[in-house]
């Protein structure tokens, strides 16, 4: 690629380059003019004030989330409470008709069982009647066979007395017939068989209610019960967004209490120019910023400071997996982002500092340090998409392009595209861009009222500012699904010694209608004219090296092709040709 002495210099710019003359010295001697401090040091307030408001922004913002979350759980504690109530006195009520139903039941079988009982010791005393009469008829039949047997004996006139004996067997035999006939008729039992029959039926039909009025008491208990389930789980993941809400809570008050106490000490410095002459006035407030490491000499240009000192400072998020970030504490960062900055590093023959900060703070790190002394970042190199809620910044143009995918845990089949986070919970990175891509897709959450129109009600929409958990976050079933930038998962899906490999995944789909891109940010400020311009130059040659294909490759796993610029977002955002627009009216100045 083109070394940076002979770049060129668009707008027909006067030359900037290292080769050019010196610029002052930022710790030079020389008494600046009294004007240039105190306005330096005012624009070093209004820097250090505003991230405190905006710091104080997002945490009341977060505060009103958990308070809302709170609220919800509340209710849903007392929606639980109710519903249980309501279930028990059901239940008390279906116990009660239950046992009056079994009641009744029993009682008829009872009542059915003594008549058919009654019914059965009737017949039984006629069957005995019966049979004593036939016991009768069985002795008299034995009399008459042995008078039969005597007469018999008897020779000679045996012919008329059997004559007598027949006519009495006779008798007998229609006696006995009709006897039998009368036994016949005591021992039909077709009237017992229909009562039991009848019986069986009305017993077979209680019972089946009785069993119906049982299936239906328990289908209503558990109903019951997994409405309760159901609420308990809402108030498991209310209970986890709470959690991640204060856990990003707890950074952003630490980063905020360094601030207060930077603006404590800067005021406490300040406080001590009243006993100042107006001849050191002066002199006392270029001591002051250039221990707040904010003196910049009136011809200061940051590239020339950058060549000078031999290191470029560039602001990173140190967690981002795939773009910047290590596995192992003492290791150097590595990702996309890093071998980016670390490529234009090297085209500026210098070294590279990364100076590392919570993403959606490192723009800050252009106007400020992190702590007071610090100096301040000359550029931000870290998964930056151009917006206009972003102070005070100027873009590069786009360096890679990439998807915004949805990633879910693996094998999880409840998720399957936007239309499946119905109900679910999602999370996104902190980024304006992302919040205003979801809302077009259709997709709202608790900061929309309940009326808003949209395709998609999310169960909540949690953006996460530290990146260092937003795949533990996805993988142990903190949210049901991410919405996220190709980069920040592609590698942590597939990468071989990737902790995530296999517990995650990507769908594939772009969520957004066009491809989106990332912007290398510096201070939206003349003196940083010529360093953007050298980083605009280096992308356009290096878009064109095998090197770059790699790169992309290695941790996008496919290249995305766009044509997208910050141009072409909404807000007058500011680039390389603002940046000389105003440096060339300072120069002319």
């Amino acid at each position: 690629m083109t070394p940076v002495s002979s770049s060129l210099t668009s707008y027909e710019a006067p030359d900037r380059s290292a080769s050019a003359a010196p610029a002052t010295s930022a710790m030079s001697t020389r008494p600046p003019d009294a004007n240039i401090s105190i306005a330096g040091l005012g624009a070093r307030l209004s820097h250090l004030m505003r991230q405190l408001l905006n710091t104080e922004s997002t945490q009341s913002a977060r505060f009103v989330e958990v308070e809302n979350r709170v609220g919800a759980m509340t209710m849903e504690v007392e929606a639980v409470t109710e519903r249980m109530q309501t279930s028990m006195h059901e239940a008390e009520q279906l116990r009660e008709q239950s046992q009056q139903d079994f009641s009744q039941a029993s009682s008829e079988l009872s009542q059915g069982l003594w008549q058919l009982e009654q019914s059965l010791s009737e017949k039984l005393t006629k069957v005995n009647e019966v049979v004593r009469g036939l016991e009768r008829v069985g002795r008299e039949l034995e009399l008459i066979a042995v008078n039969a047997a005597i007469q018999a004996a008897h020779a000679g006139e045996a012919g008329r007395s059997f004559s007598v004996v027949a006519d009495h067997v006779r008798q007998l035999a229609r006696h006995t017939v009709q006897n039998a006939n009368e036994v016949s008729q005591m021992l039909d039992f077709k009237d017992f068989q229909q009562q039991l029959i009848g019986f069986g039926h009305s017993s077979r039909e209680n019972v089946d209610q009785v069993d119906k009025q049982t299936v239906a008491a328990f289908s209503k208990v558990q109903q019951a019960f997994g409405e309760i389930r159901t609420s308990m789980q809402t108030l498991v993941e209310h209970g986890k967004v709470i959690e991640t809400m204060h856990h990003l809570d707890r950074g952003s008050y630490q980063g905020q209490r360094v601030k207060v106490a930077w603006a404590r000490e800067l005021a406490e410095d300040l406080q001590k120019s009243a006993g100042v002459t107006e001849l050191q006035l002066p002199l006392h407030l270029a001591r002051v910023l250039r221990k707040d490491g904010g003196y910049k000499p009136q011809a200061y240009d940051r590239l020339n400071d950058i060549l000078q000192r031999g290191v470029l400072r560039v602001a990173i998020e140190p967690s981002f997996k795939g773009l910047s970030f290590r596995l192992r504490p003492g290791e150097a960062l590595r990702g996309l982002d890093v071998e980016y900055a670390t490529a234009f590093a090297r085209y500026l023959g210098v070294q590279i500092e990364f100076i590392e900060h919570p993403w959606d703070q490192c723009v800050d790190l252009l106007h400020i340090g992190r702590s007071r002394g610090e100096p301040e970042a000359d550029l931000v190199w870290s998964a930056l998409p151009p917006s206009a809620s972003y102070y005070k910044v100027a873009y590069s143009d786009a360096y890679t392009y990439l998807h915004y995918m949805l990633a879910r845990r693996a094998g999880d089949e409840r998720i399957s595209g936007l239309g499946s986070l119905q109900g679910k919970v999602l999370g996104c990175i902190n980024d304006p861009g992302a919040f205003a891509t979801l809302e077009a897709a259709g997709l709202r959450w608790s900061k929309h009222k309940r009326e808003e129109r949209g395709t998609i009600r999310l169960a909540n929409l949690i953006a996460y500012t530290d990146q260092s958990i937003i795949h533990d976050a996805l993988a142990d079933g903190k949210i049901d699904a991410f919405a996220v930038d190709q980069p920040i998962f592609a590698w942590a899906c597939n990468g071989k010694d990737s902790p995530w490999h296999g517990r995650i995944e990507l769908l594939n789909g772009n969520i957004a209608p066009s491809p989106w891109y990332y912007t290398v940010a510096v201070a939206d400020d003349p003196a940083s004219y010529t360093l953007l311009q050298h980083v605009n130059a280096f992308i356009r040659e290096f878009s064109r090296t095998r090197e770059r294909e790699t790169l992309e490759l290695r941790w996008q796993f496919y290249p995305v092709h766009g044509t997208a610029g910050y141009q072409g977002e909404a807000g007058s955002l500011r680039g390389e040709p603002e940046l000389y627009h105003d440096w060339l009216q300072q120069q002319t100045a």
